[in-house]
């Protein structure tokens, strides 16, 4: 019996493995892609340097994808200006 009962465990601590490998690479994935949104967010900031508060943004930045707050925080900035 006790057996048994181990051997159901090993099979749950198993999956739980593969559940978490599969979460960390979700995870990569993840960093990377805000890695290329800030990528992205650079881009913009420095054609966009004289309008953003730099402060501001350098807060943004460290949060989390710069790319989401810089789109919340400063959406209007997103309008094409060219006459």
């Amino acid at each position: 019996m006790e057996s048994i009962h181990c051997e159901k465990e090993s099979i749950h601590c198993e999956m739980e493995s593969i559940h978490c490998e599969l979460e960390s690479i979700h995870c990569e994935m993840e960093s990377i892609h805000c890695e290329m949104e800030s990528i992205h967010c650079s881009i913009l900031s420095y054609s966009l340097i004289l309008v953003l508060d730099p402060i501001h943004w350098e807060i943004e930045s460290t949060t989390h994808c710069p790319i989401l707050s810089y789109s919340l925080s400063y959406p209007i900035l997103f309008i094409d200006p060219s006459p």
